[in-house]
């Protein structure tokens, strides 16, 4: 079961430079924002497998991994026909549509009406649901088999993602970037289910602004975002302190945490003017980021979508130019 449910995703393209020194030139006028310094590895004993294997020579415009990781499934351009790729055989099979199909949420138990949106927690036990004009909504939430409803509160804006936290006792909203002009007064909020309250994390500030959230740390002390005013890289937001980590990653087109504290992130990485994808392994907590995969990672320099695996151990894309659909194995 998914703890997050995201709206939309907003496809990003940003850009590599060959120089990972580069990434020290960045800087910050708000006193509230940490620079990480850089502790990158120029020769990692890890890396993606080269050259990437081919899945696809055909026009393919949607992908996605299996829970456990062994199979990509895919579809052609304008077909309704899904395949299924072996990542140990190689082995193609079509599919059908029922087999991808997204399992239906539990909503048997609250009784829930005239609402906008609804968000079930993980464990299926908590409720959280909107009511209001658009962009303006109060907020409830109900337990299961239990008629009461309880009012938490106001937000402003429209909603991007929920983050489940705490085994489910909290909740983070995080609002869309793109919501109408002049109406967000928080990035953030976080609700507290045993309290009954809603409370401002991260407010509209002009220290930072037009931010898109990425995750919740693994050990839930930390909101990561991305801000597009500047450099567009991860920040991570303290909850305790309300201060600001800038990392050295760039905007992901995906990531997987794959320890406490670590994650890997395929994407492009600092901007320059020949632009070639990145996979790059950080450490929250020692500020480390190795590159599996960098300059010498041959595939066209821009990919129309990068996703990892459940383990984050491989990666599947989409060129850009041709749209054929490849993968290979990332050894951490």
């Amino acid at each position: 079961m998914l703890k997050k449910y995201y709206m939309f995703f907003l496809p990003l393209v940003l850009f590599q430079c060959q120089n990972i020194n580069e990434i020290s030139s960045l800087h910050t006028q708000n006193p509230n924002e940490t620079l990480v310094p850089i502790l990158a590895s120029e020769t990692p004993n890890t890396g993606c497998v080269l050259p990437p294997t081919i899945i696809s020579d055909k026009d393919i415009r949607y992908f996605n991994w299996s829970e456990n990781g062994e199979f990509i499934f895919y579809k052609e351009f304008d077909s309704e026909i899904w395949y299924k790729y072996n990542i140990s055989s190689s082995q193609i099979d079509i599919v059908s549509n029922s087999y991808l199909q997204t399992p239906t949420l539990n909503y048997n138990g609250f009784n829930i009406k005239n609402f906008n949106e609804l968000f079930l927690s993980p464990s299926e036990k908590t409720i959280l649901f909107t009511r209001g004009k658009p962009s303006s909504y109060d907020v409830y939430y109900k337990l299961k088999n239990n008629n009461e409803e309880f009012y938490i509160g106001k937000i402003n804006g429209e909603i991007e993602a929920i983050e489940w936290f705490n085994k489910d006792e909290e909740a983070i909203i995080a609002i869309d970037w793109q919501s109408p002009a002049g109406i967000i007064e928080a990035h953030a909020y976080i609700v507290n289910f045993s309290n009954k309250t809603i409370e401002i994390e991260i407010p509209q500030s002009s220290n930072y602004g037009n931010i898109q959230y990425l995750d919740l740390t693994s050990d839930e002390t930390q909101i990561m975002f991305v801000e597009y005013n500047g450099n567009p890289i991860v920040k991570m937001w303290d909850i305790s302190t309300n201060n600001i980590t800038l990392t050295p990653v760039f905007n992901p087109l995906d990531f997987r945490w794959i320890s406490t504290g670590e994650f890997v992130s395929v994407g492009y990485q600092v901007p320059d003017s020949f632009p070639y994808i990145s996979v790059i392994k950080y450490n929250v907590n020692s500020s480390k980021m190795t590159f599996l995969a960098e300059s010498s990672f041959h595939i066209q320099p821009f990919i129309r979508n990068g996703l990892l695996s459940p383990n984050g151990s491989a990666i599947g894309y989409i060129e850009n130019e041709t749209n054929n659909l490849f993968w290979t194995l990332c050894k951490q």
